[in-house]
């Protein structure tokens, strides 16, 4: 089945429930944002590669349009989104959005410093195919720390996966790279391998380079083979290969498409499915009888709410540990690191890259080890306690909260590591980036000057081990911390919202019944009414005679 009528297939069935939600007059906002998330749905699939290395040329050859410029520098790299649409583009300036052509963006020389985004909607064959991927031309991974963190923290969340471009003519996996794939490496992304300007090395070159690929590429991923596609986007312009691993990533987002909406129609229908059983199930009772199940109703809803409360009180003193532990690992890396980075400062070097890889791969690795498992455990806890069934004479209970908190470990790791690596980026680029960036150089010009080289070594030792690391455990610490508490406060109050719309749900469908009595009460009322009245007519018929 192909995209778009999967697409139609769900957001029809999502309109069915809003027309019997409406019909019942229940709440409908959360299937309307649904169907939105339907009409927008894309993957996201970032193109990464060090500057002319030929992605640029390969997507305009892959459009069969040259969109994008390939006369770059990193003053004029700006992340591009592509995808279908209707021949737009959209610059996002810090004065604003601004909106031009696409012949007008290919006449305009970008400024980085200005323009953070551009975004392409192209009518084209090919992405009509993908429709359900954004491909994202990153800038030259030369470009340093800020991309590497953009790269992983803005596109992390929706990607399916990345493509890393090498050129033929010069496959060597520079440092900056390896270190992004040792990164992709701990999220578990799929990764693709391009190798760009194929006609311009001889079939032994390339074939060479492609073993070279073969080779190294899963070690630093620690897989055991990987995909791995030439092209030519020159003369022959041979892009056949990239095209099918954009079509196989076109596929796995269906994938993707159909277990995500799954789990939110299945949630949808759940809830008009309790109200709707309980009508049907209740329509005998009478009216005392219905306000002491709706009494049920409310002490059992409150007694879950408790010890879920307890649960989370505990998990929360659990988490808060986890978070002492990830700055115990940010510190011992760091403090593994030292010597390479008192080296690094004796050689005036910016230590800032390789911190920030120190501490990001610390921040992930404790996430996993510590807090993952002690989230499952917490999720499991809470899908014991909310599936205690709620008896209105039939089993109407909590298994659609149930289905929504299953699948939150997994958004646990895509949604807030991003969140907290953005943090910490900032901070890193920040307060700390004083320290370890001008205030290195200098302390360097300060101290070194009359010094021994053992003398240099020692300083250097005491500025990484005495101010540099505890500044970063200081503070890298602290926004952690910060991200973390506030994503599983989120995650609380959204247990806590299902719990109470399964319960306004429940109590509308007893208030529902009792309503509807009254009313059949009320037009009973009215047809013996009626009946008397007619009754008294026909008589006095009778006796007029």
């Amino acid at each position: 089945m192909k995209s778009l009528e999967i697409n139609t297939k769900y957001k029809k069935m999502f309109l069915e429930c809003i027309e019997v939600c409406e019909r019942y007059e229940l709440p409908t906002d959360l299937i309307e944002l649904t169907i939105k998330e339907i009409e927008n749905f894309r993957v996201t699939t970032p193109v990464i590669g060090g500057f002319s290395t030929g992605k640029s040329s390969m997507l305009n050859a892959i459009l069969a349009n040259n969109i994008l410029t390939t006369q770059i520098t990193p003053e004029t790299s700006v992340p591009t989104e592509i995808y279908y649409g209707d021949n737009k583009v959209f610059l996002y300036n810090i004065s604003g959005i601004e909106e031009i052509s696409i012949d007008q963006f290919k006449d305009r020389e970008l400024d980085a410093n200005n323009t953070k985004l551009v975004k392409i909607e192209y009518n084209n064959d090919f992405l009509r195919e993908v429709k359900d991927v954004k491909i994202v031309d990153m800038p030259g991974f030369d470009s340093g720390l800020e991309l590497h963190n953009k790269a992983i923290d803005k596109y992390m969340p929706n990607s399916l996966a990345y493509i890393i471009t090498f050129s033929a003519d010069e496959p060597v996996i520079k440092e900056s790279i390896a270190n992004f794939l040792k990164e992709l490496k701990l999220h578990e992304v799929p990764v693709y391998i391009i190798i760009t300007k194929c006609d311009k090395v001889t079939p032994e070159e390339l074939e060479k380079c492609k073993e070279f690929m073969i080779i190294n590429i899963p070690k630093l991923l620690g897989i055991n083979n990987v995909r791995i596609a030439c092209v030519k986007s020159k003369k022959d312009k041979d892009v056949i290969e990239a095209k099918e691993i954009f079509y196989e990533i076109q596929e796995k987002s269906q994938e993707l498409f159909k277990t995500s909406f799954d789990i939110k129609l299945k949630s949808s229908v759940s809830l008009i499915e309790k109200y709707l059983i309980s009508r049907l199930n209740n329509k005998e009772l009478s009216n005392s009888e219905l306000e002491q199940k709706e009494k049920e109703l409310l002490k059992c809803i409150s007694e879950i709410m408790d010890k879920l409360e307890k649960e989370k009180r505990s998990f929360e003193i659990q988490t808060r540990k986890c978070i002492e532990a990830i700055k115990v690992k940010i510190s011992s890396d760091l403090s593994a690191s030292s010597s390479s980075l008192e080296t690094m400062i004796l050689n005036g070097n910016d230590i800032k890259e390789k911190v920030n890889l120190i501490v990001r791969n610390a921040v992930m690795t404790g996430i996993k080890s510590e807090i993952e498992p002690k989230m499952q455990r917490y999720m499991k806890n809470i899908g014991d306690i909310i599936n205690i069934n709620v008896l209105i004479d039939t089993e109407v209970n909590l298994d659609g909260l149930k289905i929504a908190t299953d699948n939150m470990v997994k958004d646990m790791l895509v949604k807030s590591i991003p969140a907290i690596f953005a943090a910490v980026g900032i901070v890193l680029g920040g307060p700390i980036g004083a320290i370890i960036g001008g205030a290195v150089a200098i302390f360097i010009e300060t101290f070194f000057k009359s010094k021994q080289d053992k003398d240099k070594r020692e300083i250097a030792k005491q500025k990484v081990q005495n101010e540099i690391i505890p500044s970063i455990v200081e503070q890298a610490g602290s926004c952690i911390e910060t991200e973390i508490i506030s994503y599983i406060a989120q995650i609380n109050e959204e247990i806590q919202a299902g719990i109470e719309n399964q319960k306004q749900v429940m109590q509308k469908s007893l208030e529902d019944i009792k309503k509807q009595k009254l009313e059949e009460e009320e037009l009973q009322k009215q047809q013996f009414e009626e009946i008397n009245h007619n009754l008294e007519k026909v008589r006095s018929l009778v006796n007029g005679i």
